[in-house]
């Protein structure tokens, strides 16, 4: 399965308006962004990859320290979504998440997630990401 295939039941989701499909929207988006990043991690650039529940900071933290400027966005964007996606899913309360706008903005924040992930990388630029998140796991291990 194509893990944008969330983003795009997100997108349909958050058309209905009611709380429980604007929420899901979120988290869907959410996890399309975050799966998509994992495959170009492992699958792309050959980084070796937990497949733990520890995946979500281990993207985040790998594509943040790729020495890449738009993969350094990238990673700022995912801890966004989700952020949204823990209020979405573990705070009933929080009304604010529910609005149409936010579930909307999440679907186009996991859309311009997964185009920057799934475009092209070139040489030299592929060789460089690799090299600083090798550099950057070296380090801390």
């Amino acid at each position: 399965m194509d893990p944008k295939e969330f983003n795009n039941l997100a997108s349909e989701l958050a058309a209905d308006r009611t709380p429980v499909k604007v929420r899901t929207a979120i988290n869907r988006a959410y996890y399309a962004a975050l799966l998509i990043g994992f495959e170009l991690l492992r699958d792309r650039l050959s980084i070796p990859m937990r497949r733990t529940g520890d995946r979500h900071q281990d993207v985040k933290t790998y594509l943040n320290n790729s020495g890449d400027r738009e993969f350094e966005e990238v990673s700022a964007k995912l801890g966004t979504l989700q952020r949204d996606r823990i209020q979405a899913d573990y705070y009933p309360e929080n009304e604010n998440v529910e609005r149409l706008t936010k579930a909307q903005s999440s679907v186009e924040q996991a859309k311009s997630i997964i185009e920057t992930m799934r475009a092209d990388i070139n040489e030299p630029r592929c060789s460089q990401i690799i090299k600083s998140i090798r550099d950057y796991r070296e380090m801390i291990s």
